[in-house]
């Protein structure tokens, strides 16, 4: 994640300039903070997990929202209860407001569904950490050509 996001850092800025530079960094560096933050409390890290959120929660697109998303929906996943479901909903409306509408909410459906439903998807390992930086280049070269 840490790699990966970093490789889209340079695209990722150039397309979001004018809306915010740099900051916050992309979605891989998000999903990165929650993974460290979700590591470090399963190693009785509380503390240090919960530094972790509010720094690097601070740092990432989608700020603590996404991270909390992220955390709650591993969470529900993992041993699905009502209260993790709960946990998920509270994250959405967190990253709707974030993105000033909705649409996010209609991910709980989905959520609740997924842990009585789950079919077997094909799974190609590169084929994401590939294609978040290199479909940000493509999108970045392609702005910078139109102009």
């Amino acid at each position: 994640l840490l790699v990966f996001g970093a490789l889209a850092l340079p695209a990722h800025a150039y397309l979001f300039a004018d809306l915010y530079g740099w900051w916050p960094l992309n979605i891989l560096l998000t999903f990165a903070v929650a993974v460290g933050v979700l590591d470090l409390s399963t190693r009785g890290r509380d503390e240090l997990a919960a530094a972790v959120f509010v720094i690097g929660g601070a740092l990432v697109e989608y700020w603590w929202p996404g991270v909390a998303l992220v955390i709650a929906a591993t969470w529900h996943f993992q041993r699905p209860t009502g209260r993790t479901l709960v946990l998920v909903a509270v994250a959405l409306v967190g990253l709707c407001a974030v993105n000033l509408n909705g649409w996010a909410l209609l991910a709980l459906p989905v959520a609740a569904a997924a842990v009585v439903w789950s079919p077997t998807l094909l799974r190609l390992r590169w084929a994401f950490w590939l294609a978040y930086p290199l479909h940000l280049l493509a999108i970045a070269i392609l702005s910078a050509l139109m102009g």
